[in-house]
């Protein structure tokens, strides 16, 4: 394949490129930012007429175990470098999600 380039910007740099694309895709980033609209307005400024843009969001039930386990790695201020997330995944992250006794959907 030779029409595909993938990159990794901040989306609010998107008005780097001159180029303008055919498909778009955004996962799981839109719903982090300050301004969400912001952020998909810069991305459509990208797009091509006609083009398709697939954005992936999170929803509050899939996010729950995660939700789950940031009070406590804020308590024990785990720092966001993968190599102390690693550990706290490691040490806490289990015990966390089986104590919080989060229930499944049926």
């Amino acid at each position: 394949m030779n029409n595909v380039r993938l990159q990794q910007i901040d989306i609010l740099d998107a008005n780097q490129f001159h180029d303008v694309y055919g498909v778009i895709e955004c996962s799981g980033v839109l719903h982090y930012m300050q301004d969400p609209a912001k952020g998909l307005t810069a991305l459509n400024s990208k797009l091509k007429i006609f083009g398709y843009i697939k954005i992936g969001l999170y929803s509050k039930l899939a996010r729950q175990k995660v939700s789950v386990a940031r009070d406590p790695a804020q308590k024990l201020d785990i720092q966001s470098i993968p190599v102390a997330i690693k550990h706290f995944e490691g040490k806490y992250l289990t015990m966390i999600i089986i104590n919080s006794k989060i229930s499944q959907p049926s």
